[in-house]
């Protein structure tokens, strides 16, 4: 990968798993699979974007870098775009970007870096989630994205 900024969004007040981030997954916090994984990977800088204190706490003890998020972009109706922009507007981020969701604990470096190849091949941001591809430019989703929260059941 060229230099990427990797944003890792670790949100404190998960409603649909309380404390998600922080919670075991195989003997570690969820959201240590996936530092670990952008930990292999010396061509990113990686940042976790939270609000909550705790996370943060884990975070920069173990040697991450996080981005403190106001609070009002932590809430249920916000989408990861503007979660994302803060993180690249408040580190003054001129390179390319590459959000990484902490629920991802069996992402591989290796697919990192073919989503990467794929991205600077199409000149396009390109993300994969539940195996659909989606687009994103500073202007926002070119491919719709809708927040898990916002889905009806």
């Amino acid at each position: 990968m060229s230099d990427v900024l990797a944003v890792v969004p670790a949100r404190g007040g998960s409603k649909g798993v309380p404390r998600k981030n922080l919670r075991a997954v195989d003997g570690k916090p969820l959201i240590a699979h996936v530092l670990h994984t952008l930990a292999q990977m010396p061509e990113a800088r990686t940042v976790v974007s939270t609000e909550d204190a705790e996370i943060a706490a884990w975070c920069r003890l173990r040697g991450y870098e996080v981005v403190d998020r106001p609070a009002d972009l932590a809430a249920d109706d916000v989408p990861v775009g503007a979660v994302v922009g803060h993180a690249v507007a408040a580190l003054g981020w001129r390179g390319p970007v590459l959000l990484v969701q902490q629920t991802c604990p069996l992402l591989t470096a290796a697919t990192l870096r073919l989503l990467d190849r794929v991205a600077n091949e199409n000149g396009a941001a390109v993300g994969l989630r539940a195996g659909v591809h989606q687009t994103w430019c500073p202007d926002g989703w070119v491919t719709p994205r809708v927040n898990r929260q916002q889905l009806v059941a």
